[in-house]
């Protein structure tokens, strides 16, 4: 088998298409991998600069506060504002293969005493941007749709081009079973793409200030397993067909399909199963709930005052607003969380399909690399949401009781990063083996119809 292998190479090798195919591919992913790590790069340097200035801001709020044992009367209320704590989603190590979603969601929040689900989202529709993955062109984007359209233009020519030159006999009389010739010069082609992958994302790790090699690890089976599932598409076209042109054309059409129509198709289901809500009708719930808490701002600040045991409540800015928004914002954060959940439903529900879905399943792994997947994002609320509970629960018995807030109070809540915690062994399995079942599957299949490629059955 290794010498004809090493047959099926040279002959790969000394193809002049095959080389401007290879060459051309190369380009493309080394470029890809390169704008992807100085975007990274970019992301990362933004992070650094916010967090220096944040870090700024806080020990000049400190610098006029006094020591602990001498507190002052300030307000908080002022410092909340001025101060209010970010809290970033980390960036991931593998963030060169899919920081795009970086600018879909909101990964840097600000909490406080006010509502963020009001003003602290970015501008835009509240967009499913995991089922719109095809849009925005990073690395593993374009990874997933470049890679089986060069394995396609490297294979469509094999077995059915001998026959039409007449050639097919003398070239299995070489070998005592002719299936073993195309497999190995599919391998060929499946280890050649997957070894210019490598060789582009590692380049982009290195580059990147933040990503490390070891990424490569996670990456390149996926990359392998996506690369083995269109080997064995294309094998079972080649048995199928009787003339190169009719497998280019079934190739190119089974590409089309398999990348953009069968994804969308699932992509709607996903979203019938688990429909994202109405923002139209949020925004006018969230409108009626703001108005509801403006009409009983003076019940609302009675009624926190007597929860507290507290004595009878002052009336001056800013404690008259203060239980207005904490009333607000417990009715707003289950409107704005569903947002969330509905994501996430709806990347779990697809999940199920990543046997049929190979390219989403790789760019799942793309985007957990890199941070953001759906569950890490569902998970980066969640922490939002407990940051935010505990800075009030700091901020607001302070403002309402008009308290002094000393130094050791303010820097006890610093801003954090959320870093989201390693996928599993069985999470990583559940991504990357429905690829490498269906690519063995269709192998099988192709095993069954071997004897298509006999001289005999011409």
């Amino acid at each position: 088998m290794m010498r004809l292998i090493s047959s099926e190479w040279r002959r790969f090798r000394h193809d002049r298409g095959n080389m401007v195919i290879v060459l051309v591919t190369a380009v493309i992913l080394l470029l890809s991998g390169v704008m992807a790590s100085f975007d990274a790069k970019a992301r990362r340097t933004e992070e650094n600069t916010q967090k220096s200035a944040h870090t700024a801001l806080v020990e000049r709020i400190t610098g006029g506060l006094i020591a602990d044992d001498k507190p002052i009367k300030i307000q908080p209320f002022n410092i909340n504002r001025q101060a209010g704590a970010n809290v970033k989603l980390a960036l991931g190590e593998g963030l060169v293969l899919g920081s795009s979603r970086f600018d879909s969601l909101t990964s840097d929040t600000r909490v406080g005493i006010e509502s963020r689900h009001v003003d602290g989202r970015r501008d835009g529709g509240l967009s499913n941007p995991y089922l719109a993955s095809l849009g925005a062109l990073d690395h593993g984007v374009l990874v997933a749709i470049l890679l089986p359209l060069a394995l396609f233009s490297l294979s469509f020519g094999l077995v059915n081009e001998e026959r039409e030159q007449g050639i097919w006999r003398f070239v299995v009389s070489q070998v005592d079973n002719e299936w073993r010739i195309l497999a190995a010069a599919l391998l060929i082609r499946i280890l050649t793409l997957t070894a210019i992958e490598a060789i582009a994302a590692a380049l982009a790790l290195s580059i990147d200030t933040g990503g490390k090699l070891s990424v490569l690890t996670t990456w390149l089976p996926d990359v392998f397993g996506y690369a083995l599932f269109w080997g064995a598409v294309a094998a079972l076209l080649i048995l199928l067909t009787r003339s190169s042109s009719a497998t280019m054309v079934a190739m190119l059409g089974t590409w089309i399909i398999g990348i953009f129509i069968i994804p969308t198709m699932v992509g709607e289901l996903a979203k019938a199963e688990n429909p994202m809500p109405s923002r139209l009708a949020t925004l006018v719930e969230m409108r009626a709930i703001q108005q509801d808490a403006e009409d009983h701002a003076e019940e609302l600040l009675t009624q926190w005052y007597k929860e507290h045991s507290l004595p009878e409540p002052a009336t001056e800015w800013p404690v008259s607003t203060v239980p207005r928004y904490l009333s607000q914002d417990n009715q707003y954060r289950p409107l704005a969380y569903q947002f969330d959940i509905a994501r996430t439903n709806q990347w779990n529900w697809m999940s199920k399909w990543y046997w049929l879905l190979p390219n989403i399943a790789l760019l799942g792994r793309a985007e957990s690399l890199a941070g953001i997947s759906a569950s890490d994002y569902q998970g980066y609320v969640s922490r939002v949401n407990q940051y935010e509970d505990a800075w009030r629960a700091m901020f607001v018995p302070k403002i309402m009781r008009f308290e002094a807030l000393t130094r050791k109070e303010f820097l006890s809540l610093p801003s954090v990063t959320y870093s989201p915690q390693s996928a599993s062994d069985s999470s990583r399995a559940r991504m990357t083996a429905p690829a490498y079942l269906s690519a063995f599957l269709l192998l099988a299949i192709a095993f069954l119809l071997r004897r298509r490629l006999s001289p005999a059955a011409d």
